[in-house]
């Protein structure tokens, strides 16, 4: 019987989310998505102005052109926990920047004809990251810039996302369709992503079941699906009493 109470359950969302994204476009269409777009940028601008001010930036298509030309190194500035989850393909965590700066701190070879980006999950802790940096290799060569929009903005402009298959960065990586969000109220990940945040765990039933019916209120589909599955429940009930 639970079993296939949650395969209807599953089944019902998948219906609902797709009738969702055919009434919005489709991904990148208009819509929720792109709503979720704005919001992110929206809170982009406000944590710098309020939190680090101004600073350079690169916008997120350059970033991805100058990382595939080797011109940049990306730095993932977030806590183990949201890296693991998926991060910029091909970017070192603070920790492993760090350790490099460390070890050629008289000529930073590494950075030699390439610029450092810094990304987050919308973009605080990078821009103060950034800001910082900005003053340790002043007059050392490369310039710092902050992703604009961080790492949400990365997903909701197409880019990809990746998780390392082992420990470090030169383990490899597998192209994922999951990021990590930080807390609830960031939970702006675009349509095909798995939001994940501290505290939460994804693959649980009680936030599988959280984010389905978010979909579904936001479609307004939550009538239908509970009709459909009080049905569901009324019939099986009413064939358990005539077993009796």
């Amino acid at each position: 019987m639970a079993t296939a109470f949650w395969g209807l359950f599953w089944a019902l969302d998948e219906m609902v989310t797709g009738r969702k994204k055919q009434s919005e476009g489709g991904e990148g269409g208009e819509g929720g998505g792109e709503a979720k777009g704005k919001r992110v940028q929206e809170l982009y601008r406000k944590f710098r102005d309020e939190c680090y001010g101004p600073i350079p930036e690169v916008d997120t298509k350059e970033a991805w052109e100058r990382l595939a030309k080797g011109t940049l190194v990306v730095v993932d500035v977030r806590k183990q926990e949201e890296w693991r989850t998926s991060m910029i393909p091909g970017a070192m965590t603070k920790e492993e920047f760090e350790i490099e700066v460390h070890k050629d701190q008289e000529k930073l070879g590494f950075l030699e004809g390439k610029d450092v980006c810094t990304y987050c999950t919308i973009g605080m802790r990078a821009g103060k990251y950034a800001k910082k940096l900005a003053g340790d290799l002043k007059g050392r060569g490369p310039k710092v810039l902050n992703l604009k929009g961080s790492i949400l903005g990365w997903v909701h402009d197409g880019l990809p996302v990746a998780r390392r298959l082992g420990e470090t960065r030169h383990a490899g990586e597998e192209v994922v369709k999951e990021v990590h969000v930080n807390n609830p109220k960031f939970d702006l990940a675009p349509d095909g992503y798995e939001a994940r945040w501290f505290g939460q765990s994804g693959g649980s039933l009680l936030a599988r079941c959280g984010r389905a019916l978010r979909r579904w209120a936001s479609a307004a589909a939550i009538p239908i699906a509970l009709g459909v599955a009080l049905a569901y429940l009324g019939g099986w009930w009413g064939a358990k009493s005539g077993g009796h």
